[in-house]
């Protein structure tokens, strides 16, 4: 019974893992906020184990967007931080135009029929304490659209 009982958990940790990895692999859209400000906004995420790396695309205005690579470590609770680590696009940023990269603490929440993201963000390059650091709130859903090869 031992034997049987404990199969069976080891088991369901293994699906659930799996289940996980193939769940959060691909496109999330969805709106990140900052101060009164909201922006649409785009990851591309793919797990291997608990790493985590993909890019994000944040839509500042109708003409302008920033396209940036993002890696991460994905936690047992479905919890995950997210850095952005490099701008992809413009190429070379343009420094006038505010750009700046972020972490993301987001949970991995799901049910029958959506899977979703959400969580805070704050502006990495400053200080804890400076009183000029951006954050804001981020929340993503699943989407169905492919992104082979990304």
């Amino acid at each position: 019974m031992k034997n049987y009982l404990l199969t069976t958990l080891v088991s369901f940790f293994f699906i659930s893992g799996l289940f996980s990895q193939r769940a959060l692999n691909g496109l999330w859209v969805g709106t990140l906020t900052q101060g009164g400000e909201t922006y649409d906004v785009k990851l591309v995420l793919s797990k291997d184990g608990r790493k985590l790396k993909g890019s994000s695309l944040i839509v500042l205005s109708d003409t302008s967007y920033i396209e940036l690579h993002l890696t991460g470590i994905y936690h047992e609770d479905r919890s995950m931080n997210v850095y952005e680590v490099e701008v992809l696009y413009p190429d070379p940023p343009d420094a006038e135009a505010g750009y700046f990269k972020r972490t993301y603490q987001m949970l991995y929440k799901r049910s029958f029929d959506d899977h979703f993201l959400e969580g805070w963000w704050q502006e990495r390059e400053k200080s804890a304490t400076d009183e000029k650091r951006r954050f804001g709130r981020i929340y993503l859903e699943k989407s169905n659209e492919d992104v082979s090869g990304a």
